[in-house]
């Protein structure tokens, strides 16, 4: 059974996957390359060092690669005992952080530039501990708040 905030293996097969990283989490690292690239390269060549300049090269474009793989592993799921954010590892187990349905409190916050609209952060609150878990440039993060809200009030004991 998960607890209620750090659960560090791999996620059931049988969660509800809801959204994952939008377009604009892949920006900065894009920023990056295309800067450092071109920058790095060029100080190379200048020192006429060939092969110096393509492992300079590889480094570069290795770290775009993880970092562009690492980001396509995060992903907001929920199953039948809570809400759950699976961070990638790459290669190592994968980081998941999550509350139990019956301390969940939700929020949705969205960017204020009209340009990157599929871009939302999702905040999951514990209401007993008041720790945040803040996801940030997920994609169709109002459709899944509405789903947690949904989810939530079955799972929510019906009191009188």
């Amino acid at each position: 059974m998960k607890t209620d905030a750090h659960w560090s293996s791999a996620p059931p097969a049988n969660d509800d996957i809801h959204c994952f990283k939008s377009w604009t989490a892949y920006v900065g690292p894009s920023a990056a390359a295309a800067i450092a690239a071109p920058v790095a390269i060029a100080s190379m060549w200048r020192l006429e060092s060939t092969v110096l300049t393509f492992v300079v090269a590889l480094i570069i474009l290795g770290a775009y690669a993880a970092s562009v793989l690492r980001l396509q592993e995060d992903m907001l799921m929920l199953d039948d005992e809570g809400v759950w954010y699976c961070r990638g590892g790459l290669g190592t187990r994968s980081r998941i952080v999550g509350v139990q349905w019956r301390h969940v409190r939700c929020s949705l916050s969205r960017p204020r530039r009209s340009w990157s609209r599929t871009s939302c952060t999702v905040v999951i609150r514990n209401r007993i501990t008041c720790r945040e878990i803040v996801i940030e440039h997920m994609a169709l993060g109002e459709l899944a708040i509405a789903r947690i809200d949904s989810l939530q009030q079955a799972h929510l004991p019906h009191t009188r």
